[in-house]
């Protein structure tokens, strides 16, 4: 499960959201660019994407001595959001269970009922949401029942396919995003040459994890002398820490789906040039995967072939080209 951390800043108060999501490859469902008529609909689903909570704590606000108040923002139905509150009020009153139900009006602005707000203690409490392709923006502004007056605002980063990302100094092209539309994996802007070997020896190193490249390269890193056996992974290796070859089901996203093939070259186009691009379909160009294939672990590992777009198997010590991927 993953973890979304955001710190906001109001006033001397600092706010945590933390949300989790799961894994999808088509992250293009909640933003439409700003259209009216569904702009509610898609803040809704993508609070419910981040674990239908995002939680943000303030401390020491107003004029009190140490106080702090919980917020957990819970999408409830198509055209609420509900806004629990605990605490200490700023006037060092304590409360706890009391609730702000914020109805979203279709522009992504909410209110609160006058009984919400006498519950928290609150004189007003207005919010807007804002939700494009590249960013979820949170804003609010409330005054307590002491008449200090506080506000909010703040961005989330949203990434989409063809994005570039920098990692540990290193920059890539996004080829995946998880739910959150916050967390993705990127492919590198560079390739190793297509004479590189998976291996130099034929050894089994139980590199049979599919999905996630980074548990091969883990055991790869555990064999002594692995820079010099494992040509393949060294490379990836020295792009950073966090990258590493990639399984068979990531290679295949950013080489064989076309559309997030089109969209990552059309980047590395932009960004560095077309020597820069991945080979397409049709090419003479086969890129080496980090698993070890089935039918013969210690002798043959698994590689897409561009002749065709197959998921093929190969020996060891023959010649592939090699993109990098990490996650960020």
């Amino acid at each position: 499960m993953k973890h979304i951390f955001l710190t906001i800043t109001l006033f001397f108060t600092t706010f945590t959201f933390v949300g989790c999501g799961e894994a999808v490859e088509n992250f293009g469902d909640y933003a439409d660019g700003g259209s009216s008529n569904t702009t509610r609909t898609n803040i809704i689903n993508f609070i419910r994407a981040q674990g239908e909570s995002l939680t943000f704590t303030g401390y020491g606000t107003g004029i009190s001595t140490g106080g702090s108040t919980t917020f957990k923002i819970t999408a409830i139905d198509n055209k609420h959001v509900s806004i629990a509150v605990s605490g200490v009020t700023d006037n060092g009153v304590k409360f706890t269970n009391a609730a702000l139900s914020m109805k979203i009006a279709q522009d992504g602005s909410a209110t609160a009922s006058h009984e919400d707000l006498r519950t928290c203690r609150y004189n007003s409490f207005t919010a807007k949401f804002t939700l494009t392709e590249s960013e979820f923006k949170f804003s609010a502004s409330y005054q307590t029942a002491a008449y200090a007056s506080y506000s909010i605002s703040e961005s989330i980063r949203l990434y989409q396919v063809g994005d570039l990302v920098t990692v540990n100094g290193k920059t890539g092209v996004v080829f995946y995003v998880d739910k959150t539309k916050q967390h993705g994996k990127v492919v590198s802007c560079q390739e190793a040459a297509i004479g590189t070997q998976w291996s130099s020896e034929f050894v089994l190193v139980g590199a049979d994890d599919t999905q996630n490249g980074a548990n091969n390269m883990s055991k790869v890193k555990s064999i002594s002398g692995w820079q010099t056996k494992f040509p393949a992974f060294a490379w990836c290796a020295t792009m950073g820490a966090d990258w590493y070859l990639p399984a068979i089901e990531e290679l295949k996203l950013f080489t064989t789906n076309e559309s997030v093939h089109d969209k990552v070259n059309y980047a590395l186009r932009v960004h560095t040039g077309d020597g820069s691009k991945i080979a397409s379909i049709g090419s003479t160009h086969g890129y080496w995967a980090s698993n070890e294939h089935p039918d013969d672990k210690v002798n043959i590992a698994r590689y897409v072939n561009m002749r065709d777009g197959s998921s093929s198997k190969l020996n060891k010590k023959s010649g592939n080209a090699v993109r990098a991927i990490a996650a960020f």
